[in-house]
């Protein structure tokens, strides 16, 4: 909720913090997202469509999440000019 009072914010840092994939589809009001820090959090391939919808990122990372293989592919080849860090 306080994250919607924040439409300009460029850049997200919720390393090791319990964000879930559920708490991933809170993003979507945050368009001008460009830095996403999403290492060691709970999220799983359930929230990559929700994350490909932030077409303006730059970096996002996922390491030490249950993101698979094939969804930080599945990342890389939807968000070409992103760079993601696993």
């Amino acid at each position: 909720a306080y994250l919607k009072a924040l439409p300009d914010l460029e850049s997200l840092n919720l390393t090791g913090t319990q964000l879930t994939d559920r708490g991933v589809s809170q993003l979507g009001s945050l368009d001008n997202l460009r830095v996403l820090w999403l290492g060691g959090t709970q999220i799983t391939d359930g929230c990559i469509e929700d994350l490909i919808e932030h077409e303006r990122l730059e970096i996002i990372s996922i390491e030490n999440t249950r993101v698979s293989e094939a969804g930080a592919r599945r990342l890389e080849e939807a968000l070409r000019y992103c760079t993601v860090i696993r």
